[in-house]
């Protein structure tokens, strides 16, 4: 996409994503010079702005990462795209396109009750049927990009007295927790306002009509006759030059956009964590090996080599062996003819297997053995140690076995 500068860059920045939608082709189309270059400019910083972690150092206010489909709705897409940053499109004052929201904004106009001809205002919400529990959800790249919950917002107060009532707030283009996480406590402040309503005004309320810009569009109304004090969000605006008049929608708005970053929740293991063992694999210790006569039929007598570790105390891990014949090497590549590796059947710390007849002689073994976490394979052995040879007797033969062991 373009940066401001007009040079082409990949970004995360929500506020370059949403204005390379606005005048793509395949998006809104609408020419450059046709949006507020001031507006962008000031949102595409916003977004840039560091904001402090739980665990160290910053990250971008605003980023937004994801996909959409030329089939989809342009308006959902801008939507989501939206829902990652607190944002709203807007039309300035010259006709110009802009973009406004993601921050707190100090009100430079008020209207006091000398302009104000009417007043509709109604509670902000139902605490008896307004959901008093907020879960939310983003695509985690720390969880294989699956929707990963975030710690949820809830109203101890109602809950105290209420059953528990959920709402989900699911922004899938959102890739990090702490702005997820920052951006409910902004929804739950604006769904839970205190006054909502309308207000009629003269041609005062003109000045109410375009926002400044750099954050959300607020007014300061000050009608203590009325019960009013204090900063509104401006949610609507018409005029009628005519009957001189203004109609303002309004929602009484406290600043929902501090944040520290002690106030961040953290998530559950990600995915590498998961699959990284929280120690290593220990050497293999405690080692013993011994052989067991078998008889095989009639009065052919055979070996069985039984091996023995000592519990490592790690219920996590997975005994792993294995026998050769020759005087081979641990780790292959090995000269022709290749040896045969053969798997030793174990239960937790014992493996037997049955060697050939004792009619074979001098027959030299090598076991092999991987201590493996259940949740990650290793991909290779590495020697821990060669065990001495060893003979048995069994009748007038005699068998050596040589040892190598490895993990």
């Amino acid at each position: 996409m373009a940066d401001l500068s007009g040079a082409q860059t990949y970004s995360e920045n929500a506020g370059l994503c949403i204005r390379d939608l606005m005048t793509h082709k395949d998006g809104w189309n609408i020419p450059l010079p046709r949006l507020d270059s001031a507006s962008w400019s000031r949102f595409v910083n916003l977004c840039a702005e560091p904001v402090a972690l739980a665990t160290g150092g910053t990250e971008p206010r605003y980023r937004l990462c994801g996909y959409y489909s030329l089939d989809d709705a342009l308006k959902e897409v801008t939507s989501r795209m939206l829902a990652t940053c607190d944002g709203q499109i807007y039309e300035t004052a010259e006709g110009r396109i802009g973009i406004l929201g993601g921050a707190w904004s100090e009100p430079e106009v008020t209207i006091t009750a000398d302009d104000i001809l009417s007043i509709e205002m109604n509670d902000g919400f139902d605490p008896f049927t307004a959901y008093n529990v907020l879960k939310g959800s983003f695509v985690s790249p720390d969880h294989a990009y699956q929707p990963t919950e975030v710690a949820e917002i809830r109203d101890e107060a109602s809950l105290a007295v209420q059953g528990e009532r959920p709402d989900q707030f699911d922004v899938d283009m959102c890739p990090s927790s702490p702005q997820l996480q920052r951006l409910m406590k902004i929804k739950f402040a604006k769904d839970r306002r205190e006054f909502s309503g309308q207000i009629r005004t003269n041609l005062v309320g003109l000045k109410a009509r375009f926002p400044k810009g750099d954050g959300i569009h607020t007014i300061r109304l000050v009608a203590p006759e009325f019960g009013l004090n204090g900063v509104f969000e401006v949610t609507a605006h018409a005029f009628d030059i005519e009957a001189r008049e203004c109609t303002i929608g309004v929602a009484s708005i406290a600043n929902p956009y501090g944040w520290t970053a002690a106030q961040e929740k953290p998530l559950p293991p990600g995915i590498n964590d998961i699959l990284t063992p929280d120690k290593a694999p220990p050497m293999i210790s405690g080692i013993s090996l011994t052989q067991e006569p078998v008889l095989l039929s009639g009065d052919v007598r055979g070996g069985k080599l039984v091996v023995e570790v000592a519990n490592p105390g790690r219920d996590d891990l997975h005994l792993r062996a294995q026998v050769a014949k020759g005087n081979v090497a641990a780790e292959g590549p090995w000269p022709d003819p290749q040896p045969v590796w053969i798997e030793m059947a174990a239960t937790r710390l014992r493996m037997p297997i049955r060697l050939a007849s004792t009619a074979a002689r001098d027959r030299r073994f090598w076991l092999s053995m991987n201590p493996m976490p259940l949740a990650r394979r290793l991909p290779a052995f590495a020697v821990s140690g060669r065990i001495p040879p060893m003979a048995t007797r069994s009748g007038t033969t005699c068998r050596r076995v040589t040892m190598l062991v490895r993990m």
